[in-house]
């Protein structure tokens, strides 16, 4: 980096740290007026709202309270919206779901549903504006504990910033970009960003570039002073370290010849523009051969970035065995848990470092929950809740009014409340209600899956890379398969009796799954072992059949036919 480079980052990353501290701050202040905060995010949406053709339908003119939004709006999915977006699709039509322009259609990810896209309007980029100052203030302090205050702030970014546009069919049409929603995020920060990641430009935001792995790892691996490792999910950082141990060899070979290897896949254009600018490091290449030489000197991130002060990304949830393989590789390292976000809304962000729960933004959409029990059970002719109802260790299904035109928008996540900022929640994500489980009566939730996997690897003494859940109904009674890809060997007194060992812990979590046992209602669980490296396999099938890495989600359940067939070829022994 120049001279005139140094001073624009120190610049620019001050000014986003300090915004982000007065973000933090304004937030937890809020927390004393939160319900007021709340119902002015809502008076602001129902005005976008009134008079448009959706509004007019479900009569956003009459109400005039939360009550009233209440009990005169009903509760909404995706279908309600789906002809007013093919419209603005296929005609360009605007004020059909709000005032507010609709600038671009966030893609979800598809994987338990129908593909959605989801209008985004300008104040739907602003919490992710914030978000990115949050992080800059996380940075900051992180490396303020580490001692290393005034170090450039670059590091590798694993986002992708793909988007395109919808063709218009009508001559005055320009078109509404799409993509998705974290690419539309950072893509608003393309411009600064060969300023603060190790990437150069030219591979920003290339998909022809077909081995991504390899030019983020070769990039990051050549730049000894990074101080962030940060992307959307937690599996892709893990899934990058995982390609650095397997192909470390080339990969040092490389940076040591100045080159790129010829088996890489992108455009010759692009190799001759990067292989122009770089340089052999011998002395970089000695460093890192120093490093993997010796495995047994401590976690493996500080030793080949020696200022490495923060690794950002969302590692909750679903993704919390990759924050645990995470912790592993990084040691001290701090670990900042992002938002909590979907396509819809940002939910929360996270206020503080090693803190892996979400305080609500109420000026982000208003926010209603519905009470559900341990089963999942919702009664959904009950009065939602507003934030200020909630209580702590309470679980609820969340509703979203968004700032796009989406009007008490059932989102399907589940939420449990850690605690309160004065009226304001913190938020942990439970799991998705779509992603429940119902065996001859037995419920399983994610948390319920989550805390069964959790005890299973405990018994038998090695910890999973990754595992998924299969509710098999082959037979009429049903069973539970629990895919598992071990990270070591098991023992052989415990390997011989795996589905024992699932079935013990699976009664001790659920009382009702041991009666139905009992009554032979449900068969016997049953573990299957898949082939080391067969998850990361799998989402590299994905990233290369087009699924961005921004939404590259866990495989928590099995659920199409295309992922059974995957998963059972890589079995290595079978229990059934």
């Amino acid at each position: 980096m120049n001279v005139f480079g140094s001073i624009a980052n120190a610049i620019l990353f001050r000014g986003a740290s300090g915004i982000g501290g007065a973000v933090k701050r304004r937030y937890r202040k809020k927390g004393a007026a939160g319900r007021r905060v709340s119902e002015k995010t809502l008076n602001a949406i129902l005005r976008s709202g009134r008079g448009t053709e959706y509004g007019k339908k479900i009569g956003l003119d009459k109400v005039q309270s939360v009550e009233d939004y209440q009990r005169l709006v009903p509760l909404s999915t995706y279908e309600d919206y789906r002809s007013y977006v093919d419209r603005m699709v296929e005609l360009g039509e605007q004020n059909l779901l709000t005032r507010k322009r609709v600038r671009y259609l966030a893609q979800t990810s598809g994987t338990v549903s129908k593909l959605k896209l989801i209008p985004q309007t300008s104040a739907s980029y602003v919490p992710y504006i914030k978000e990115t100052c949050i992080l800059a203030n996380d940075l900051s302090h992180a490396e303020r504990r580490r001692g290393l205050s005034g170090v450039p702030c670059r590091g590798l970014l694993l986002t992708e910033v793909n988007i395109s546009k919808t063709s218009g069919k009508t001559a005055d049409v320009r078109g509404i970009r799409t993509g998705y929603i974290s690419a539309y995020a950072v893509g608003g920060l393309k411009t600064f960003l060969p300023m603060f990641t190790c990437l150069p430009k030219d591979v920003i935001g290339k998909p022809e570039i077909r081995d991504q792995k390899y030019i983020k790892a070769r990039y990051a691996l050549q730049e000894p002073d990074l101080v962030f490792f940060g992307g959307v999910f937690m599996s892709a950082l893990v899934d990058i370290m995982s390609y650095i141990e397997e192909k470390r060899e080339m990969l040092i070979r490389d940076i040591e010849t100045g080159t790129i290897d010829p088996s890489v896949d992108m455009p010759d254009g692009i190799r001759r523009r990067l292989e122009k600018r770089l340089r052999p490091d011998p002395a970089r290449a000695a460093e890192l051969r120093a490093v993997f030489d010796a495995p047994g000197d401590g976690p493996i991130i500080p030793r080949i970035w020696k200022n490495m002060s923060l690794i950002a990304s969302v590692g909750t949830g679903d993704f919390t065995p990759f924050t645990e393989k995470m912790r592993g590789m990084a040691g001290d390292v701090e670990i900042g848990f992002l938002m909590y976000a979907a396509s819809e809304c940002v939910f929360g962000a996270a206020m503080e470092t090693e803190q892996p729960q979400y305080l609500l933004l109420p000026d982000a959409g208003f926010f209603e929950f519905l009470p559900v029990d341990e089963n999942g059970e919702t009664d959904d002719s009950a009065r939602p809740l507003l934030m200020h109802e909630l209580a702590v260790g309470g679980l609820y299904e969340i509703i979203v009014t968004n700032r796009a035109g989406l009007y008490r928008y059932r989102i399907k996540d589940v939420v449990r409340v850690a605690g309160f900022e004065g009226e304001i929640p913190y938020v942990c994500f439970a799991y998705r209600r779509e992603q429940v489980i119902n065996m001859a009566g037995s419920h399983f939730t994610g948390e319920f899956i989550e805390r069964i996997v959790e005890n299973f690897s405990e018994a038998i003494g090695v910890p999973l890379r990754d595992h998924s859940i299969y509710a098999d109904y082959e037979d009429r009674k049903g069973r539970i398969v629990l895919y598992i890809e071990p990270d070591g060997e098991i023992p052989p007194d415990r390997a011989s009796r795996l589905d024992d060992i699932l079935e013990e812990e699976m009664i001790k979590v659920n009382v009702l799954y041991g009666m139905h046992r009992q009554e032979e209602s449900i068969n016997h669980c049953v573990v299957r072992r898949v082939a080391p490296g067969t998850y990361e396999h799998y989402r590299d099938m994905r990233i290369a059949q087009g699924m961005s890495v921004n939404q590259l989600k866990a495989v928590r359940y099995i659920t199409t036919q295309e992922q059974y067939d995957f998963f059972t070829a890589a079995v290595i022994d079978n229990n059934a």
